[in-house]
């Protein structure tokens, strides 16, 4: 029997930087939208999974979700390692991708190529989060679903880094097979940001989408965009970016 590849999507509407970003839209769909859209073009994901929270005021990506066809899961807003790790469980995944709600630019190829790599090699963990040289909001992380199962136990109820979930997997390097992957040359562009944090954000990832008219566009077809239109490359450039301090990079 075939193994489910399960794709869960990390999102919440209280952002602090920018509240209700993820349901914002850009040519008429949400940006939970696009990224749904995107994934639907995965030759190997089976289901979708939209990972919120139980909180009432995230009821409207409940009604997102089913409105747009996907499965949905109410966890834990703090604890996102068990709210995710609930959802995979439900899902009865045996891979699992895991997405992020302001990131909805992943390139398809590029994930598609890490699950392949992950089911032929028998790897855990294949990404290329662990050092940043694909732009910034173009991250995959494909694993083994007992794998965040594990990490779930391991890590302690009170860890502050239970709001994150493959980073964890990083913290057992002994325990499992992970492959981090650096980008080619034409992708290696790690001071490009296409991620959804700030509304300065959500100016490029609007000139981007509305340039290519809701049709599919590749990571290497944003760097061709930005390449001719610098001016919105940089737009977002010095925007705080708190994942940096889990990469050990500076800001």
């Amino acid at each position: 029997m075939k193994k489910k590849i399960v794709a869960t999507i990390q999102a919440r509407l209280g952002s602090t930087r920018f509240p209700k970003k993820v349901i914002q839209m850009i040519s008429g769909k949400t940006i939970i939208e696009i990224l749904v859209d995107r994934l639907k073009k995965s030759k190997f994901i089976n289901q979708i999974v939209l990972a919120t929270t139980s909180k009432s005021s995230d009821k409207p990506l409940i009604q997102l979700a089913k409105r747009i066809g996907i499965n949905y899961f109410s966890g834990s807003e703090a604890d996102v390692l068990d709210r995710v790790t609930k959802a995979v469980i439900k899902s009865n995944a045996y891979y699992h991708v895991e997405c992020f709600g302001d990131s909805p630019f992943i390139d398809i190829d590029i994930l598609d190529k890490f699950i392949n790599i992950l089911i032929k090699k028998n790897l855990d963990f294949v990404t290329n989060s662990v050092k940043t040289t694909f732009p910034p909001g173009s991250e995959v992380l494909v694993y083994k679903s007992n794998v965040i199962k594990k990490v779930n136990n391991l890590v302690k109820r009170d860890d502050p880094l239970r709001e994150h979930v493959g980073f964890n997997i990083t913290r057992y390097k002994n325990l499992f097979k992970i492959v981090n992957i650096k980008a080619p040359k034409n992708l290696n562009f790690p001071k490009i940001f296409i991620e959804l944090d700030t509304k300065k954000d959500f100016f490029v990832l609007e000139k981007i989408y509305k340039n290519f008219q809701n049709k599919y566009f590749s990571l290497l077809d944003i760097l061709n965009f930005l390449k001719k239109n610098k001016k919105i490359a940089v737009y977002n450039s010095k925007v705080f970016r708190k994942w940096k301090s889990l990469r050990n990079e500076k800001n």
